[in-house]
Formats: structure tokens, C-alpha cells, sequence
């Protein structure tokens, strides 16, 4: 209920006699059963019943920031990480982003993680240590096994925290550290995956990849290998410069204009 009124408030706050079409985008819209839902609870509003209303899932949104409604592949990197496509017949294709606990592979919550469980092996001597294993050994308090495994029960869940070791493993990649560039050279292979298997799948003139998300645009190391990775891969590559509500906008016009 809460949601239909912050939806409903946010569409009479922009309504103008000449708008007759709303594009919505939820982040928790996973199927037509979600959208249907969302479409019918708004239609019982008298105010809203002559609308055209459509929704979908936020990443639709995300893509109309970046192409409005034609062809290219959004790659979204920031705490989780999805790669969505449209290709020039309207087709479109969403790989990954089926939430932290799957991997949401060269997410900033996947990159955290992958150091976390280089720990254990550092800590009993199957790697070598390296100042960002030092650090984060000193951060978590570790000395014992049982530190680790206490380590392991506080963040497991705490999808955000995780994350956050992005930018410290960012960091030190800038320095050099070797765990640190092979975690972000392993992230950055997942992502290649992601893209390709959307540019396999659908059908592109020139596929562009639109790069969004706190990780895939933050200056440093990660950044720019993913690029470097894309380019040669013959990707154009661009960075998202509008927001998620320019995009709905884009798209609710391309359709009104239908």
C-alpha cells in the first residue's frame, strides 16, 4: 500500500493534459504476475484509471537512460551487477542479477567476497600474503581460526559491507597488490561473460555496452580494465550519463508516440 501511494504521488506530481502514458520501473518486478499487479492496484485509482500504465523491472529503466528505446547492452556494476540488452528488432535479454547470494559475478559485493575467502588459505599458509591481506587481517581483528570463522557469520548477509571492500581492494590494486588485481581480473571476466552471452543471444548492428553502477564508473583500477577488456572485444563502450527517471521518460514517450 505504501508503494502504490509513493507511486501514485510521484505520477499526479508530473501529470500534464498531454501525458497519457506512464513507463514504471520496480527493482522487485520479476515477472508479468509483479507487473500486473502493480498495473491494477494504480487502474483503482480514479485519478490514474485513463492512464496507459506499463511496468517493468528497473534495468528497462536503466537501458532508456542510456539508448531510450533502441538497440544496445546495459552493464550494470555497482553493489549487484546485471547485464541487460534490446537489439534493433525490440528483442531483449537480462543475464545475471539474481541477487548477492547467487554471485552476481564482478559485483562490488562478488569482488569483496572473493577476498574474504582468500583469507583462510593466507591465514594457514596455502597463499602468500600481501599488504591488502595484512590489512584486512588487522581490520577483522583475525589471529585465531575461530576470528575467521566469527569473520565469515558477522558479514555473510551484510550484503552492503561486503561491497564496501570493493573500493578498498580498488585501492590497493592502484598499489599493486597482486590479490587484488587478480580478484578484479576475475570479476572482470564474469562480466565479459555476461556480456557476450546478451550479444550472442540477440541481434546487434554495432553492440554498445553502457556502463552504470558505483563500481563500473568509479575512477581506478577496475574501471579501467573493464573498459580495456570491452575494447578489445570490439565493444564500444560509454559511460550512463542520464538517470533511471530520464529513462522511463524516453521510454513512455517512445510509446505514447506508437
Amino acid at each position: 500500500k505504501e508503494a502504490i501511494n509513493a507511486l501514485q504521488e510521484a505520477i499526479q506530481s508530473v501529470m500534464h493534459p498531454s501525458v497519457d502514458t506512464v513507463f514504471i520501473g520496480l527493482g522487485d518486478v520479476a515477472s508479468a504476475a509483479d507487473e500486473t499487479k502493480v498495473v491494477d492496484a494504480l487502474k483503482q485509482i480514479p485519478s490514474l484509471k485513463t492512464l496507459n500504465i506499463i511496468v517493468k523491472n528497473d534495468v528497462y529503466n536503466a537501458h532508456g537512460a542510456a539508448f531510450g528505446p533502441n538497440e544496445g547492452i546495459l552493464l550494470i556494476v555497482g553493489t549487484g551487477s546485471v547485464a541487460f540488452g534490446r537489439d534493433q528488432h525490440g528483442n531483449t535479454l537480462r543475464v545475471g542479477g539474481y541477487s548477492f547470494k547467487a554471485g552476481d559475478g564482478g559485483s562490488a559485493h562478488d569482488i569483496g567476497m572473493r577476498m574474504l575467502r582468500r583469507l583462510p588459505k593466507i591465514f594457514d599458509g596455502r597463499m602468500a600474503s600481501s599488504s591488502l591481506s595484512d590489512y584486512l587481517m588487522d581490520e577483522f581483528d583475525i589471529t585465531t581460526a575461530a576470528d575467521i570463522v566469527e569473520m565469515f557469520e558477522h558479514l555473510y548477509n551484510n550484503r552492503s559491507e561486503v561491497a564496501q571492500l570493493a573500493i578498498t581492494i580498488n585501492d590497493y590494486a592502484k598499489q599493486g597488490d597482486f590479490h587484488a588485481l587478480e580478484i578484479i581480473d576475475e570479476g572482470i571476466r564474469e562480466l565479459m561473460k555476461m556480456v557476450h552471452q546478451v550479444a550472442k543471444k540477440l541481434s546487434f548492428t554495432h553492440p554498445v555496452v553502457s556502463i552504470n553502477g558505483s563500481l563500473g564508473t568509479k575512477e581506478g583500477v577496475y574501471k579501467n580494465r573493464l573498459f580495456e577488456a570491452l575494447n578489445k572485444a570490439d565493444y564500444k563502450v560509454s559511460v550512463l550519463k542520464h538517470d533511471a527517471a530520464y529513462g522511463a521518460a524516453k521510454l513512455a514517450l517512445a510509446i505514447q508516440n506508437c
